[in-house]
């Protein structure tokens, strides 16, 4: 699919109110890919999961999903697992902190550092509606492991 077929399928989605749960992984896309899907989530009230997972978008792509997340009030899981931009990871306390809705979040493999782990650490001590958080086989697990 890569990031041209994000763009071929962001326009029907915009405007689809039946689909609720996108699957996208492991399909080759970057951050130019997460633009599209993050105007989608901007307008679109019916998707309630998204999976991302085993692409490979970097920081950008973690942004403009972040803003878009904030502002989405009907996504309830969220995985994007696998993308190893542990710089992008940082943004997404600040959509736990923003957002309610989100009650599934999977980062395995993300690469997340002690800071973004402290963040969100402090993001768990409010956000009581996640119900379901993966943070297995990141780069701190394998340092220690070894």
């Amino acid at each position: 699919i890569q990031d041209e077929g994000c763009k071929y399928l962001s326009e029907p989605l915009k405007i689809n109110s039946t689909v609720t749960r996108v699957v996208l992984c492991g399909k080759d896309i970057g951050d130019e890919g997460c633009m599209y899907l993050a105007e989608v989530l901007r307008v679109n009230s019916s998707i309630t999961a998204i999976d991302l997972s085993k692409n490979s978008f970097g920081e950008a792509g973690f942004v403009y999903l972040s803003v878009a997340l904030t502002m989405n009030a009907a996504v309830t899981s969220v995985d994007l697992g696998g993308n190893g931009a542990k710089d992008g990871c940082k943004y997404l306390p600040e959509v736990l902190r923003a957002n309610y809705t989100i009650t599934s979040l999977h980062l395995r493999g993300t690469n997340l550092d002690d800071g973004t782990l402290e963040q969100m650490s402090d993001v768990l001590r409010s956000n009581f509606t996640l119900t379901s958080i993966s943070f297995s086989v990141n780069t701190n697990d394998l340092a220690t492991a070894a």
